[in-house]
């Protein structure tokens, strides 16, 4: 039986080229170039109204879908799987920003969030935001937003606002055509903000002359269990994987009051709540995990966990340590995102104001540990975007003596061989 986890973090970077200046063009946001070699922050715009708490409701509903839905693409894969669709969605929806046309349509339904265009954004990036007001004590969580910037480029101003009021996410300058510095500087950004547990998102090797705009959103969970797992009662015990049964450090709790508890037709499930009663972890557990997943949606995953009820129960689950990778295009691209990923139909103008972008890459890396004492993790995603290679035009004047072939093309037939020394005669 695989194991699966829902994560409440993840980082997203999202590379993409920047705006053209131009009489006609919309406002651009043109820092001026930093000194020295490190980021620059050039600025970080004023915060958009609160989004109601019905728009928060109704963004947090869109999320969950999408959530399910991506899962269920992963599912077909074997071993473990580990997401973060907070804040995939968050990058996504930063994205979407800067998307038009069918882009853009894609990504919204893609993520179910129902809501104006007025509204979307602000709901989206308020959401991550209320992950802080979570911490207090025995919990900590934290995510922040970042673009960078290419030194000497620019974005379109509606963009930048956007990103810094919606998601408040700063603009900061870098040099990208330093690729092993400027990974350097964002890996160690990500480091920071995930405590060292996501040290290296970005290899040098993703980044080129063609990079313009990084877009990074990391979260950082670690939270103390409610009711903790006596250490003593650790003992290793089976774990029926897909392959066989393994032996692992299992945990023990026994007949707490107050655990969520629920079983259905094939599963049961359990809620373990974190301290202050503000996040939990729901676990599952299926009989048969194929036929749970093909059946499963985000409506009967509501059901179960609205079925969980306080119950007098004896836990066993297993201590575990899990770090996933995963390449999120092809499942993106079946949830109906296609247009961001083809260099002639991908439209993300509302970025640059060209129609010279598109996303090349979406990775993603997740950490899950989960002991006697609670969790801890961190997610990372890259999203990469680049710009469509236009040809290279080669100029060529025949200004001096020529020799002309004029030739079948079917069998190579030449009709016709000469020269011309001075085209007057």
């Amino acid at each position: 039986m695989r194991k699966t986890w829902r994560l409440l973090s993840a980082v997203l970077a999202v590379v993409v080229p920047a705006a053209a200046c131009g009489s006609s063009a919309p406002k651009v946001v043109k820092p001026k170039p930093p000194g020295g070699s490190g980021p620059t922050l050039i600025g970080r715009g004023a915060h958009a109204k609160p989004p109601s708490a019905a728009a928060l409701h109704t963004a947090a509903r869109g999320e969950r879908d999408f959530a399910v839905a991506l899962y269920r693409e992963l599912a077909s894969q074997t071993g473990n799987v580990a997401i973060a669709p907070s804040s995939i969605a968050t990058v996504l929806g930063m994205i979407a920003a800067g998307a038009r046309g069918t882009t853009e349509q894609q990504l919204l339904d893609a993520l179910h969030v129902q809501l104006p265009a007025a509204q979307l954004h602000g709901a989206i990036g308020g959401l991550a935001q209320q992950f802080a007001s979570r911490s207090g004590l025995g919990v900590t969580v934290q995510e922040v937003d970042q673009a960078w910037l290419q030194t000497g480029l620019s974005v379109l101003g509606p963009y930048a606002d956007t990103l810094a009021s919606s998601y408040d996410a700063p603009l900061a300058t870098i040099d990208f055509r330093d690729a092993p510095g400027a990974a350097s500087t964002i890996n160690t950004w990500f480091d920071q903000h995930t405590h060292g547990k996501i040290t290296k998102l970005i290899d040098p090797a993703d980044l080129n002359d063609q990079t313009a705009l990084v877009l990074t959103d990391a979260v950082y969970l670690a939270a103390q269990w409610k009711f903790a797992f006596d250490p003593k009662l650790t003992k290793p015990a089976p774990f029926h994987a897909a392959d066989g049964p393994v032996d692992v450090p299992m945990m023990h709790i026994g007949d707490i009051r107050g655990l969520g508890y629920a079983a259905g037709t094939g599963w049961k499930a359990v809620a373990l709540p974190y301290k202050g009663d503000q996040i939990e972890m729901d676990v599952i557990v299926p009989d048969d995990l194929r036929a749970f997943e093909a059946a499963l949606d985000s409506t009967k995953l509501a059901a179960m966990i609205g079925a969980l009820q306080p119950t007098e129960v004896a836990l066993s689950m297993p201590r575990f340590d899990s770090r996933v990778q995963t390449d999120l295009v092809d499942p993106l691209e079946k949830l109906g995102i296609t247009a961001a990923f083809s260099p002639i139909g991908a439209d993300l103008s509302g970025i640059d104001g060209r129609h010279d972008l598109y996303v090349t890459d979406v990775k993603h890396e997740a950490v899950v540990q989960v002991d006697e004492k609670g969790t801890v993790a961190a997610g990372a995603t890259a999203g990469i975007v680049g710009q469509v290679s236009l040809p290279v035009t080669t100029v060529m004047n025949v200004d001096k003596p020529f020799v002309y072939v004029v030739r079948d093309r079917a069998t190579g037939a030449i009709l016709f061989l000469g020269r011309v020394t001075d085209p007057r005669s």
